[in-house]
């Protein structure tokens, strides 16, 4: 087949931003090539503008991302921490959040580590998130082995004494 050859007052309507016949005027993915940018590309684009338009979906899941972010950044000073207290076995310690960001708690489930620090609960390495108390949710219940911290620091030691072997 052959190629049709475009003729210049097509070509030149297009690049200015107007259809074929100039009544398509200047709206959002008018003129060809531009990706729905109404500057010509030699311009570049600036910080916060896409070379084509978003579609619908891909605009939804910025939207999510941004209300992701934003829960994210809670008020954290609210959230109160236990001292600690022991069994044989455990350390122990509760975290007693606010009523904003409890209802991101979910019911049924414990949370792994990388979940409740997202939830602005900030705790040194080795706790872990062991029960529920139905009667308050908003209250988690952490636990770690007794001598935990002395436990990891001499596991380092003992890397570094083999690693330096």
């Amino acid at each position: 087949p052959r190629r049709r050859v475009r003729d210049a007052p097509r070509a030149r309507a297009e690049e200015k931003g107007r259809g074929a016949r100039g009544g398509e005027g200047r709206r959002k993915g008018a003129g060809r090539g531009t990706g729905g940018c109404l500057r010509p590309r030699s311009e570049g684009l600036g910080p916060n503008e896409r070379a084509f338009p978003l579609r619908r979906k891909e605009e939804d899941s910025r939207l999510k991302g941004r209300k992701r972010r934003a829960r994210n950044n809670m008020p954290t000073s609210q959230i109160q921490y236990s001292e600690k207290y022991y069994d044989d076995t455990y350390e122990y310690r509760h975290v007693v959040l606010p009523p904003d960001i409890s209802k991101a708690l979910p019911k049924n489930r414990l949370l792994a580590e990388v979940e409740w620090r997202a939830l602005g609960v900030q705790q040194s390495r080795g706790w872990i998130h062991y029960a529920i108390h139905k009667p308050e949710p908003h209250i988690m219940l952490f636990r770690r082995p007794l001598n935990y911290q002395q436990q990891q620091q001499t596991a380092q030691v003992a890397n570094a004494s083999s690693i330096a072997a």
